[in-house]
């Protein structure tokens, strides 16, 4: 399941010190956390190590590089797979500014502002999936928002993100396009 949070405890007292209007972070579902992480990559040594011990006290030397490879292999995909999923999406209306920052592995990736004016909130509904993107449109830049959450959650953030913009008085347009099914 995808995070979203919107003022978080931590920063609940700021917020309120400069009254942001709207702050949602945006991470993907882990099925796994750090520790859950560890346990899985250990127990892939230890029964790789077991069966590594065994082939070996057989003679079976061949068997027994081709599982130390294949055993290398998993671990380095487990860590690159571990590692996508640290990234987070930020989405901040401050002083009728949309700003949209991403990070990976805490490094800043991007950060994209639209400020005041006509901001257009384009939404890709699937009559079968539900609501698979939003954008926001401004003279000619796009950015695109909840590339994370599931098409429910999506369209919760879609409604707060509205909601936020509305409080703060930011003219926007809201368009709605039907994407066929399967596509």
């Amino acid at each position: 399941m995808t995070a979203i949070q919107t003022r978080s405890f931590q920063s609940f007292d700021d917020d309120l010190a400069r009254d942001t209007g709207f702050h949602a972070v945006i991470t993907p579902g882990q099925s796994l956390d750090r520790q859950a992480h560890r346990w899985l990559c250990t127990g892939i040594v230890g029964i790789s190590s077991l069966f590594h011990a065994i082939y070996i006290a057989l003679g079976l030397w061949i068997i027994a590089a081709v599982l130390f490879l294949t055993t290398g292999a998993l671990l380095a995909l487990l860590f690159v797979f571990q590692g996508g999923l640290r990234r987070c999406e930020q989405i901040d209306i401050e002083n009728g500014e949309v700003v949209v920052t991403r990070f990976r592995r805490d490094m800043l990736v991007s950060r994209t502002a639209l400020p005041q004016g006509s901001i257009e909130i384009e939404c890709e509904r699937d009559p079968d999936y539900g609501l698979r993107r939003i954008r926001l449109l401004q003279r000619g830049r796009a950015v695109e928002v909840g590339r994370d959450l599931s098409p429910v959650e999506r369209a919760d953030f879609l409604d707060a993100l509205r909601h936020a913009m509305r409080l703060q008085g930011m003219p926007m347009r809201v368009q709605t396009l039907l994407s066929p099914t399967g596509a």
